[in-house]
This record gives structure tokens, C-alpha cells and sequence, in this order.
């Protein structure tokens, strides 16, 4: 059974969706272990599984997103209401760090930062001829690490045309923390960026 969100909110609840084909999103209070309530997601997913989903810091918005559409929710305590749904292809998703309010998408040829709760677009980066992969945001330096064609690319979120890093790599599961490049498994290697990156 594979988990494909476990994430603690700064208001300690802890969210999860687990399982091949669950749409269900538990909450539990992070302190005692007791479920609080559940909601469930039902957008289409050509596997029956979300591809991704993410949950804001501060838990008051989820987004489950896949190849064939995507969801984002409002949670007011045990509430939940449906703020934004559609059918692009999206590649990934991920709340920005510090910043609950905006969303990152790996959306059709772009990656996009979008201001929730009104989906409004706030940035856009054109990834077309990349064949992008969303990799993550650097919660340390607020950096987007992502994987286009033979290289992964770091560029800063409030300027996503400018590449301030780049190295070639198949490494497309790859992540960043304070600007170090984390691979995974039992060949897996740490590599710190911060003495060549163009600021």
C-alpha cells in the first residue's frame, strides 16, 4: 500500500491518503493520534490514484492533481468545500513554502504559480521545448528545482525565466534542500549548488 501524502500542518494535524485507488484524505489531531474527520476527492484519475497531492503549511487548502484533471479544497475545521476543478494534464503540485496561499503546477507545457483561493495566475514559465519535471521547491532558499530534457535546472520562484543552475542529469525524482542536490536510493549523493549558482 503506498502512501501518496503524509504531511504535519502548523496548526498539528496530520493529513494522509494512502492506498491504490483511495480518494479519501484522513486528518488526525497530531498531538493525541485521534482521527478528526475525512473528505473525499473525486476528480478523474486514469489510474484511480492521485499522481500527486499536497496539502498548504498552515492545512486550510488541499490540491490532488493527475494526467486527467485536478481538485483543490478549502478546510474550515472539518469543512471542506471544492474551490477549483479542471481536466488539464498536470504534472505536479506543491503549496509553496511559507507562502500557503500560492500553489505551484507542473500544468500541460508550463509551470505555473497560482494565488488560492481564487486560482488567480501570479507566474508562468513556458517548459515546452524542456519536457519539464517538477522536482520541488527549496524550503530553505525558496528555489524551484526542476528536470528539462538531459538536465536538472534551478531558478528562483520569483523570477522563473532566469536559470541560475543547471547540470546534466537523468535524475528526475532528484530534490534540493538549502541548495544541495539530494538523490535517492542506495547510490544516492549529495551535491551543494550554493558555490556555483548565478545569483
Amino acid at each position: 500500500v503506498g502512501t501518496r501524502l503524509s504531511a504535519l500542518t502548523s496548526d498539528d494535524r496530520f493529513f494522509a491518503v494512502q492506498g491504490e485507488g483511495s480518494k479519501t484524505c484522513n486528518i488526525f489531531n497530531a498531538l493525541t493520534g485521534e482521527k478528526t474527520f475525512e473528505f473525499t476527492f473525486s476528480y478523474p484519475a486514469r489510474y484511480d490514484i492521485p499522481d500527486c497531492v499536497t496539502v498548504s503549511e498552515d492545512g486550510r487548502f488541499f490540491c490532488a492533481s493527475s494526467e486527467d484533471g485536478m481538485e483543490v479544497f478549502e478546510i474550515d475545521g472539518t469543512a471542506t468545500k471544492l474551490l477549483y476543478t479542471d481536466t488539464r494534464r498536470y504534472t505536479g503540485a506543491s503549496f509553496v513554502p511559507s507562502r500557503p496561499d500560492e500553489l505551484l503546477l507542473g500544468v500541460d507545457s508550463d509551470i505555473e504559480i497560482r494565488r488560492i483561493p481564487g486560482f488567480d495566475l501570479i507566474r508562468k514559465l513556458d517548459v515546452t521545448r524542456l519536457d519539464a519535471t517538477f522536482c520541488n521547491i527549496d524550503p530553505a532558499s525558496m528555489n524551484l528545482l526542476y528536470h528539462g530534457n538531459d538536465s536538472l535546472r534551478v531558478c528562483k520562484l520569483n523570477d522563473l525565466t532566469k536559470t541560475i543552475f543547471k547540470i546534466r542529469s537523468d535524475e528526475t525524482t532528484c530534490k534540493m534542500y538549502n541548495n544541495k542536490l539530494l538523490t535517492y536510493g542506495a547510490g544516492g549523493i549529495v551535491f551543494d549548488v550554493n558555490p556555483y549558482l548565478n545569483h
